[in-house]
């Protein structure tokens, strides 16, 4: 699995990666029977996606928490609202 968060240094493989995956099914995208084709067996696609939900999913938590933690720290200031009720 490609570690998608490696920082700034893999972003360009990683764009360059969704571009090359999904620039052939939308070149084709008025043939459903090509595009299927194009994404390789059902079973490796739907492993690449799940990982990729799985590391999102991770990095999403981790953001949560270094941000509740930056909050704590005072490192992020929160101001609380009035919501208006109905």
């Amino acid at each position: 699995m490609i570690n998608l968060f490696a920082g700034e240094a893999a972003l360009p493989f990683y764009a360059s990666l969704c571009g090359r995956t999904l620039a052939r099914p939308h070149a084709r995208a008025d043939d459903p029977v090509l595009v299927s084709g194009s994404v390789g067996s059902r079973t490796a696609f739907e492993e690449a996606i799940s990982e990729f939900a799985v590391a999102n999913g991770d990095q999403t938590e981790t953001n949560w928490n270094d941000f509740l933690a930056a909050i704590k720290a005072g490192r992020i200031v929160v101001a609380a609202t009035e919501t208006k009720k109905s």
